[in-house]
């Protein structure tokens, strides 16, 4: 059940700071109150990723069911989901699912 709360906190913090770039393992620690090693080990204990890579993978989930939803062009996606650049998006989505954003 902690496990649980703490992915539900986590999921909801990721949420919140989708846009953000800045979203990262130093950004969560400072979000949830605990330190680097124990939010390392709880990430890499409940999903089998370390954080950075469990962090973009949420992003580029988030990414993808956005473009799905239409509602918003690529270059805002890439905001939207906390990519600096469209290229930085586009690289990190292709690499992701296989395919580009713009052919997804």
């Amino acid at each position: 059940a902690q496990d649980k709360a703490f992915m539900t906190e986590l999921y909801r913090l990721m949420e919140e700071e989708l846009a953000n770039p800045d979203m990262d393992i130093n950004r969560m620690t400072e979000l949830l109150h605990v330190s680097r090693s124990k939010l390392y080990y709880k990430i890499k204990g409940l999903t089998g990723e370390n954080p950075s890579s469990f962090f973009k993978t949420y992003k580029l989930n988030r990414a993808a069911e956005l473009i799905r939803e239409g509602k918003y062009n690529l270059s805002e996606i890439s905001l939207l989901t906390g990519f600096n650049t469209l290229s930085h998006f586009s690289t990190s989505f292709k690499k992701h699912f296989g395919v580009a954003p713009s052919e997804f």
